[in-house]
C-alpha cells in the first residue's frame, strides 16, 4: 500500500489538485503542505489466485480459488460500490480544494462528483 510509486501517484494528483487551484484563483497562498489525500489503491487478485481449496476433506485434490469465486469482477464491484478516499485541507481552503478535486478527478478519471457531496464535507 505505501509503496513510493503509489505515494508518487498521490503527491502527482496532488499537485494537479494545487495547480488547478492555482489557475483559478492565482493569490491563493495554498500549497501541497496543505492539503492530505488518502486513497487507497483497488486490492489485488494476484494473492487469491494461489489460494488452493480442499474439494473433498479426505482427497489431496484441490482447486483454484479463482475457478470458484470471480475475483475480478469481486474487485470491480468493491472499487465501484465501497473503495473511497478522502482529501484533508484546512477548513480556509475546502471550497477551492474541492472544487479542483471536482474537475482533476473529472478530467483524469471521468469520475464526477456531484453537488451534493458538498453537504458530506466534513468541518471540524
Amino acid at each position: 500500500m505505501f509503496h513510493p510509486k503509489n505515494i508518487a501517484k498521490l503527491d502527482s494528483l496532488k499537485d494537479k489538485i494545487i495547480n488547478k487551484i492555482k489557475l483559478q484563483d492565482p493569490n491563493s497562498d495554498i500549497s501541497s503542505q496543505d492539503i492530505w489525500i488518502d486513497i487507497p489503491f483497488s486490492p489485488s487478485a494476484d494473492e487469491p489466485k494461489q489460494i488452493k481449496i480442499k474439494k473433498r476433506r479426505d482427497i489431496n485434490d484441490s482447486i483454484d480459488l479463482a475457478d470458484i469465486f470471480p475475483l475480478e469482477q469481486w474487485i470491480d464491484a468493491y472499487e465501484r460500490s465501497k473503495l473511497k478516499g478522502h482529501i484533508f485541507c484546512y477548513k480556509k481552503y475546502q471550497k477551492l480544494v474541492f472544487n479542483a478535486s471536482r474537475e482533476v478527478f473529472k478530467d483524469l478519471y471521468k469520475f464526477e462528483i456531484k453537488d451534493f457531496t458538498q453537504d458530506f464535507l466534513k468541518v471540524e
